[in-house]
């Protein structure tokens, strides 16, 4: 049986796309807890070590690039999978978010299908990380 993220930190500054990706996830057995900006996504990644992080972009006050790069900075959050969600489709976003620490990046709407399979494939190893630019 290949490992599967368990529990999972949905970081959204919108709350009814955070309850239809709790709904989902849940529906599929995981522990997801939820956090509504970039601050409360550092405190929580620190208090609840999840297996990954469902991060979206674009966020108030830190957005989820910073959120990120934290992220990555902090010996204790530095190995959790991180994936990108954006409703934002240009390739240089895409781009800086993988620079900040994403390993994954994904354009808004996303099916629960594939957004499961993703989950499960970057954190099982079968989906090889989207290689950082060099200097990152």
């Amino acid at each position: 049986m290949q490992p599967i993220a368990r529990t999972i930190l949905v970081v959204d500054d919108d709350a009814d796309a955070r309850r239809i990706a709790r709904t989902w996830l849940e529906g599929a057995g995981r522990r997801v807890f939820e956090a509504a900006d970039g601050h409360e996504c550092l405190r929580l990644a620190h208090e609840q070590s999840p297996d990954l992080i469902l991060l979206d972009l674009v966020l108030p006050d830190m957005d989820g690039w910073e959120a990120a790069r934290e992220l990555r900075a902090d010996p204790a959050t530095a190995s959790i999978p991180i994936l990108g969600l954006t409703g934002l489709s240009f390739p240089v976003l895409r781009k800086r978010a993988v620079e900040a620490g994403c390993d994954l990046v994904l354009t808004k709407p996303v099916s629960p299908t594939r957004l499961l399979q993703e989950i499960d494939d970057l954190y099982d190893g079968t989906r090889e990380p989207q290689p950082r630019p060099s200097g990152a």
